[in-house]
């Protein structure tokens, strides 16, 4: 609760304040007490995770280092991909100008085929199933200037 001195002062008085406002005496007016440690020691952990099965060449990249990351042309291999999980590192990674350098990207696939793009969930709907290695046609804005391209779209690897 508290992670500085004199926390467990605080700890035990408010673990007095049912007893003392008579909630106690009723159903779910208690206490409650965080059960994570045991939830830690009853499970085996290293089960669930396999380290074993990690793929280790596969680079991380802390959020600290994101705009270098991204924007350093000697990086070898470079960064052809991210995964963000929970976050928007555009608007909370330091040095931000740097990271929205490297964010930013040369294409901006506008439609494929005749159907328009809005977003990545219309792009994903659009380039699965029956398109996958067939040719199809896709606008995209390249520097401001609308170009018509053929792609043919491949099934990732997970």
């Amino acid at each position: 609760m508290q992670p500085h001195a004199h926390g467990a002062y605080t700890r035990r008085t408010s673990a007095c304040l049912p007893a003392f406002g008579g909630s106690g005496r009723a159903g779910g007016g208690g206490l409650l007490h965080m059960t994570a440690t045991l939830f830690s020691e009853a499970l085996d952990s290293t089960a669930l995770t396999m380290r074993e099965l990690e793929d280790r060449s596969i680079r991380s990249v802390n959020m600290v280092q994101l705009g270098r990351a991204l924007t350093d042309a000697t990086l070898d291999p470079p960064i052809r991909a991210l995964v963000v999980y929970n976050s928007n590192p555009a608007a909370i990674a330091p040095n931000q100008n740097l990271v929205l350098e490297g964010l930013r990207r040369e294409d901006l696939i506008v439609a494929v085929g005749d159907t328009p793009v809005e977003g990545v969930d219309d792009l994903q709907r659009l380039m699965a199933g029956e398109l996958i290695g067939e040719r199809v046609s896709a606008t995209v804005v390249r520097e401001g200037v609308r170009i018509e391209l053929e792609l043919v779209p491949v099934e990732l690897d997970v």
